[in-house]
């Protein structure tokens, strides 16, 4: 197995443990688009998308032609990842009609991650390229935030060990964020405890009790979660 399958592989575990459920095929992809490691018995042939491992829909531009089970075609989706988004006439920013003459717009083809997927992608396939922003008054509704906690989790209980001398630990916050140039500004209970760049993670000696740990973007977004400190 070639490093690229294993970390497409581990691309798809990442993917499995997130949704909580399967691709659309179930199969390990090979990222070189070389091979598809399974041992099911073969069924009807689908275009496979290589990015997402999900069935393939005519925007994505990396595909393999793959035998499915029977059971695998009834439960596949299309690929979600692959957008078609609406871009100013230079390409950088994404509009709408809201905002834009529609006979100006341009569409463009992008593989779009959340926060936290595409910072797992980004460790191994750095030609990654995000969306552009919205053109100012232009932007919609976010979905989602543009910053993703990766540790704690929700309403999470920490206990926190002794090290070697008898001393409390510390908590290791981490954050992901969509953006590589995203600098986030951390605060717990409404104090200000640091600012990170490019890999956003934060020690801290918290005490025991209810915390609740806000981070603020150089963009605007924010997140909150309340998390339970035990010693």
């Amino acid at each position: 197995m070639t490093k690229s399958t294993f970390f497409f592989g581990f691309f798809f575990i990442y993917l499995v443990q997130s949704w909580g459920q399967c691709n659309a095929t179930g199969y390990f992809l090979d990222f070189d688009g070389d091979s598809i490691l399974n041992n099911t018995p073969m069924g009807s042939l689908e275009n496979i998308c290589l990015q997402s491992g999900m069935l393939a829909k005519a925007i994505c531009k990396r595909q393999v032609l793959q035998e499915l089970t029977e059971n695998a075609v009834l439960k596949a989706k299309k690929c979600t990842y692959h957008v078609s988004l609406k871009l100013n006439q230079k390409e950088t920013h994404q509009v709408d009609s809201n905002c834009y003459d529609v006979f100006d717009m341009v569409s463009k083809d992008y593989f779009v991650l959340s926060p936290v997927q595409s910072w797992y992608y980004m460790q191994h396939q750095p030609n990654y390229v995000l969306p552009p922003p919205f053109l100012k008054g232009c932007k919609k509704k976010e979905t989602t935030s543009k910053i993703q906690l990766l540790y704690p989790q929700k309403n999470a209980t920490i206990s926190i060990p002794k090290e070697q001398g008898g001393t409390l630990g510390k908590v290791v916050f981490q954050a992901a964020h969509q953006n590589p140039e995203g600098r986030v500004y951390w605060h717990l209970d409404e104090q200000f405890i640091g600012v990170t760049e490019h890999n956003h993670q934060l020690s801290l000696n918290a005490s025991a009790g209810v915390h609740i740990l806000t981070l603020v973007d150089n963009f605007g977004n924010e997140i909150k979660r309340s998390f339970k400190i035990e010693k």
